[in-house]
C-alpha cells in the first residue's frame, strides 16, 4: 500500500509541474500574441490557434501547420482579390460619364 501513495505523491507532482511550465509558457505566448499578429500578419483566427497550441499537450508542430498554412493561402487569394477589385474600381473611376463635356484626364499621363 506504501508503494500506491508514493505513486500517486509522485505523480501528483509530475502533473503539477507539468502544469505550472505549460501555464508559464501559455502566458508568455499569450503576452507576445499582438507582436506575433502583426509582424506576421495573421487573422485572429491564427494567433488563436498559435497561443492555444501549447495549451493541449500531445499536439505536435505539424499538427499546427496545416490549419496554419491553409489560413495565410486563403488570405493571399483575398488580397490579390482584393487588389483586383481595386485596380478594377480605379480603371472605372476615370471612365467617362454620360453627358460630360469634356473626357477626363487619363491616369496614365
Amino acid at each position: 500500500m506504501a508503494d500506491t501513495s508514493s505513486a500517486a505523491w509522485r505523480n501528483l507532482a509530475l502533473a503539477t509541474g507539468s502544469f505550472t511550465l505549460s501555464f508559464a509558457a501559455w502566458g508568455l505566448i499569450s503576452a507576445f500574441a499582438p507582436g506575433f499578429r502583426t509582424e506576421f500578419h495573421l487573422t485572429a483566427q491564427a494567433t488563436a490557434l498559435l497561443v492555444a497550441r501549447h495549451v493541449r499537450p500531445g499536439v505536435s508542430t505539424a499538427d499546427i501547420e496545416a490549419p496554419l498554412r491553409e489560413i495565410a493561402e486563403r488570405e493571399a487569394v483575398e488580397a490579390a482579390e482584393a487588389a483586383a477589385a481595386a485596380e478594377k474600381a480605379e480603371e472605372h473611376l476615370w471612365e467617362d460619364l454620360p453627358g460630360d463635356a469634356e473626357p477626363r484626364p487619363d491616369p496614365e499621363t
